[in-house]
């Protein structure tokens, strides 16, 4: 039977919450092939040890050196081989053992989306449940590749795509991004939208060492603004050059606000720094 998904999954340092993570995969429940890639980029802790143990029913990528997330989630992608992807990190899991038939079913009938991905739910490092919401924030059913460059973006991990839609390759400055994840999802919905399932089918483990948790707003803003500017090198013509440009300005405006509402010395040298080199 071919391989209808093909779950690419990324780790570093993930002892904790890798075993969970796999075990949420093959415990899914469905009709067709799915295969598990992961790429353990070289974590220092036992990660890899843990992966170990589902050797026989995964396919493991181990990085001899530390490569980022981009290019640990490139490899896996170049292994892919089913007509769709799903995209899961280390730390995060799904919930609902019939997720990704949902998902499949969903575009299998509905031919014209590129892309569907669920709500989730958001939990500690220690597992414990926030009461923060989920996508159901946007307030929005059907994604465009316009939504993404106002930084309404599909949930990383709980993504269903068309495995087609993939470039080739990735240009250079994507690996140098934080936003990659935007960058990929602006390629898959150029031509055809996503579509948001408004069931919590996984968690979200925010964790405070993690990419997203470890920064502040500020420097948020001032990745944002920087990634977008290198998305500029991809993106030569309109309307998306106009989009990405006015995320870019607006973004700048809060950032300047945000410097000028709390001007210590401190700050403002950082600040600057992040405005002139993003």
């Amino acid at each position: 039977m071919p391989v209808m998904v093909s779950v690419c999954m990324i780790s570093y340092n993930h002892q904790l919450y890798i075993e969970k993570a796999i075990d949420s995969v093959l415990d899914q429940v469905a009709d067709f092939q799915v295969e598990v890639i992961v790429c353990n980029d070289h974590s220092t802790d036992k990660t890899i040890e843990r992966l170990e143990k589902y050797r026989d029913r995964i396919t493991i990528i181990q990085n001899e050196e530390n490569l980022g997330p981009w290019r640990s989630l490139e490899k896996t992608f170049n292994r892919a081989s089913g007509k769709y992807i799903a995209l899961l990190e280390g730390d995060d899991y799904w919930t609902d053992a019939h997720k990704l038939q949902q998902q499949v079913d969903f575009l299998e009938n509905h031919e014209k989306y590129a892309m569907c991905f669920t709500n989730y739910a958001c939990v500690d490092e220690n597992g414990q449940e926030l009461d923060q919401l989920g996508f159901e924030y946007h307030g929005k059913r059907i994604i465009h590749q316009e939504d993404i460059f106002n930084l309404v973006c599909p949930p990383t991990r709980v993504v269903l795509f068309k495995s087609n839609l993939l470039p080739e390759t990735f240009p250079d400055f994507h690996y140098d991004t934080v936003s990659g994840d935007a960058f990929i999802f602006s390629m898959v919905l150029k031509e055809q939208p996503a579509y948001f399932i408004d069931q919590k089918m996984a968690v979200w483990r925010i964790r405070n060492s993690s990419l997203y948790s470890s920064v502040s707003d500020f420097e948020r803003r001032a990745n944002i603004i920087r990634d977008f500017r290198k998305f500029l090198k991809y993106y030569t013509n309109e309307p998306q050059r106009s989009q990405l440009k006015k995320t870019i300005k607006k973004q700048h405006w809060l950032l300047l606000k945000q410097l000028i509402s709390k001007p210590t010395l401190h700050k403002f040298r950082r600040s600057k720094s992040l405005i002139l080199h993003a």
